[in-house]
């Protein structure tokens, strides 16, 4: 796996919607669909990859349009469909060093060559990501480095 970058904060006005969807919610799997503008942000993916298309799919979101996906914890409920997620469509993942060691994402490139490009945020660095300006913080939880955005 590629080293870790880190996310840095840009100043910008931004006067897009902000809009939610939860995909689900549950100990079978979490999602939610953050978007603004050009920019959807997919905050966390519990869910198969296959899953969670077909959940974009019915609120007519295309997987492929996704920015990126940032993740609160490591638990499975919350990170299951990730690693295929983000390689089949090229999406950074934004966790904290915590959460990327509890996620157990498997390092080094897939029997197609392709890696997980992952970025490390912490609670307290805001960042942007294309229209949305994202500000953790820290949660209590039974996992590190768990955040709320």
């Amino acid at each position: 796996m590629p080293p870790a970058r880190r996310a840095t904060a840009q100043p910008d006005d931004v006067s897009a919607p902000l809009r939610v969807c939860f995909l689900g919610s549950g100990s079978r799997g979490n999602a939610t669909l953050v978007s603004c503008g050009e920019t959807r942000i997919l905050l966390d993916c519990g869910f198969t990859a296959l899953e969670v298309a077909r959940r974009l799919g019915a609120v007519g979101v295309d997987p492929d349009t996704l920015t990126a996906v940032v993740v609160t914890h490591g638990h499975g409920d919350h990170t299951r469909g990730i690693d295929v997620l983000a390689r089949r469509h090229a999406l950074p993942v934004l966790l904290t060093e915590g959460t990327l060691t509890d996620s157990r994402l498997p390092q080094g490139p897939d029997r197609r060559g392709r890696r997980i490009d992952v970025t490390t945020v912490e609670a307290g660095s805001s960042f942007r990501l294309g229209d949305v300006e994202v500000r953790p913080f820290a949660t209590p939880h039974d996992a590190r480095g768990s955040l709320g955005f």
